[in-house]
């Protein structure tokens, strides 16, 4: 068996993914699983067997089966389960949908991400619709958390005819529809309390504290590094950092999660003992990472804490490269 088994399974794995996207006829899902379910078994046998190499060549076929699996199943959720709607340059549509995020404002425009509910079809008859529609208005419009929007506009799908859905970030990010500057009719605020509510309120509080106590552009840096609002940091400011090598200092990463698991458990293990610490430690990883958008490079830094510090409270070593692989 080689060194670092898990960073080879997770090499594999993500062959498997590479291979699906680049090549147009694979296996489908139910002819995989059954691949997946013959390696494991040509595994298992060679495990009794004490067949080291051939044991582990199993499990590299099966980590590359199981990332076409994987690549397959996100394809075929990406291409169904959401409602059509008439879209077209000469259709104008009539829609009511549920702001699933707080409104991001950029200079010269804002974006919001609703989640649609009903549209009005020809006969002007309301009809019930499930999708996610990415709505552009003015700099000046802005919408909280969970803000009922009836409005009327044209859309336009984010994945073109010829285009594979993973290949669209819009559509990763599981945004069906845009529409760029529709006509607002009815705005009825979320008059309910809910836990990310609270969340996303903090969240816009502190951005203009910070607005308050900084001047521009300094304040949408610090907002970018703290809070993950890079929304409003000037292009000229960002292209400075790309030329230089330093982006990621902009962006939400391993780096500030470390910062605020070290932090957090230095001040808690002084008081409270070691368990207690970690515990609080994880709390605040989780709450960071629904503050700043669950983001996958969020993610990943959060599950790479996340394993770090249950690791040390048994007595096990932190391996970086094991964790960054799961």
């Amino acid at each position: 068996m080689p060194k670092l088994v898990l960073l080879w399974l997770s090499a594999g794995f993500v062959a498997g993914i590479t291979i699906a996207g680049e090549v147009s006829d694979t296996a489908s899902l139910p002819q995989l699983g059954v691949l997946i379910l013959i390696g494991s078994l040509c595994a298992g046998i060679l495990k009794k067997k004490d067949h080291q190499k051939g044991f582990f060549f199993s499990l590299l076929v099966v980590s590359l089966l199981l990332g076409m699996l994987r690549y397959q199943a996100e394809d075929s959720s990406l291409r169904s389960g959401n409602t059509t709607l008439p879209t077209g340059e000469n259709k104008t549509v009539t829609m009511q949908g549920i702001v699933q995020e707080p409104t991001n404002q950029y200079i010269d425009y804002s974006e919001t991400k609703l989640k649609l509910t009903q549209y009005r079809d020809e006969n002007g008859i309301w009809q019930p619709c499930d999708a996610i529609l990415m709505m552009r208005l003015p700099a000046n419009f802005q919408f909280k958390y969970h803000t009922q929007v009836t409005f009327e506009g044209k859309l336009t799908p984010t994945v073109a005819a010829d285009e594979k859905p993973h290949t669209v970030w819009l559509k990763r990010n599981g945004v069906d529809y845009q529409t760029f500057y529709p006509t607002i009719s009815y705005v009825v605020p979320n008059s309910k309390a809910s836990f990310m509510s609270i969340l996303y309120q903090f969240k816009t509080r502190a951005y203009h504290l910070l607005q308050t106590l900084m001047p521009f552009p300094e304040s949408e840096l610090v907002a970018g590094i703290v809070l993950g609002i890079e929304s409003r940091i000037p292009a000229y400011l960002q292209n400075a950092y790309r030329l230089t090598g330093t982006s990621h200092i902009i962006a939400i990463s391993g780096f500030n999660i470390t910062l605020l698991a070290t932090s957090i458990s230095f001040f808690c293990n002084r008081i409270f003992p070691y368990r207690i610490g970690a515990v609080i430690s994880l709390a605040a990883i989780t709450l960071y990472t629904l503050l700043v958008g669950a983001q996958p490079a969020v993610l990943r830094a959060a599950i790479m804490g996340i394993l770090a510090i249950p690791a040390t409270l048994i007595g096990r070593k932190v391996i970086g490269v094991h964790a960054l692989t799961i």
